[in-house]
């Protein structure tokens, strides 16, 4: 993971971790996309993909797979795209 780094939000933002004000970002995103405001996911330069939680303890977690780049839609489905230009949709909320 990602060194933590200090970040100054701005008034009215939260940084991503349950937290206002300035906080220590464990985490660097370089693509970032929301369906809802639970459903948000991103992608790291390491094209890690991450789901945000919404719990201040744990606000990211790491799904499994890489993406070069992610879409999050309003209906929770969430599509990523990988670096050989292959496309995947997540199933892993679903029962089997």
């Amino acid at each position: 993971m990602h060194s933590s780094r200090q970040l100054s939000i701005p008034r009215g933002w939260d940084a991503g971790c349950g937290q206002g004000g300035s906080a220590a970002l464990p985490l660097v995103l370089v693509r970032i996309d929301a369906g809802s405001r639970t459903n948000v996911w991103g992608v790291d330069s390491a094209d890690a993909i991450y789901r945000y939680t919404n719990h201040d303890a744990n606000p990211w977690i790491k799904i499994p797979g890489t993406a070069s780049d992610i879409a999050a839609g309003a209906d929770g489905t969430v599509w990523h795209v990988n670096s050989a230009g292959e496309i995947y949709r997540y199933t892993g909320d679903q029962p089997s």
